[in-house]
């Protein structure tokens, strides 16, 4: 094969899969099931509105927590232009530090998060009926993903009927590493537990490449997303 035609093929594969990734970005579309209880959320000490779920037995915020912390709070690459989207990082002693989420709301602990994926599953939201587990989709925006070609994962346009159909609208937040560099904005999003010992602490962890949402540990002075979830004893001030 001559150059001119390996250029051409070249060419031709370029074009095709820059057609391929404008059709994902553009059909790429949310499915918030209309049956969810959901409200909204005023936190008095800034002001802050966040939108809630109730799924099972249990109320969330559908948003990444924005209260700025004294100290161990990060925006993404220090932008604070992206708080509005993302939230703040945080390490975990001030994730678990009951000052830093509002009144009537704490960080999930593992329990919390599973429970969660086991009512998710039950209610057949997984994209997946051999693997219950494959509930990335279902929580994830349509928002902050890159286009991805694998299957079942938050950035690919297969099985658009379940995007976000929990309203959690999980994003791709990102995270602040132990050397305070930054990355896996539109990658993945991660969200601190209460649960940690020796200088570590367990997150979950929604990826752009995998269908399910998975546990990790990593250690305490990595900056992740708070979600919070709502004491059960207290009603929810609109």
């Amino acid at each position: 094969m001559n150059r001119l035609n390996i250029f051409s093929v070249l060419l031709i594969a370029s074009i095709l899969m820059f057609v391929r990734c404008s059709e994902e970005e553009e059909v790429i579309t949310e499915n918030p099931d209309p049956t969810y209880e959901t409200g909204t959320f005023t936190d008095s000490r800034d002001g802050n509105i966040y939108n809630w779920v109730k799924i099972g037995d249990q109320t969330w915020f559908t948003e990444n927590l924005k209260f700025k912390a004294d100290s161990g709070c990060w925006a993404y690459n220090n932008d604070e232009s992206l708080v509005a989207q993302y939230g703040y990082l945080y390490n975990w002693e001030v994730a678990s530090d009951t000052n830093t989420v509002p009144k009537g709301w704490h960080l999930p602990a593992k329990d919390e998060w599973e429970a969660l994926l086991d009512t998710l599953s039950k209610m057949g939201l997984s994209i997946d009926t051999t693997f219950t587990a494959a509930l990335a989709k279902s929580m994830a925006s349509a928002d902050s993903w890159n286009p991805s070609l694998n299957y079942g994962c938050p950035g690919s346009i297969d099985n658009n009927e379940f995007r976000n159909r929990t309203h959690f609208a999980a994003l791709a937040s990102g995270v602040m590493y132990e050397d305070t560099t930054f990355g896996g904005e539109n990658y993945f999003g991660n969200w601190w537990t209460s649960d940690g010992k020796r200088g570590k602490a367990y997150f979950y962890r929604i990826a752009n490449g995998r269908t399910d949402v998975f546990q990790m540990k990593e250690p305490e002075s990595m900056g992740l997303s708070i979600r919070c979830i709502k004491d059960e004893e207290d009603t929810i001030e609109e």
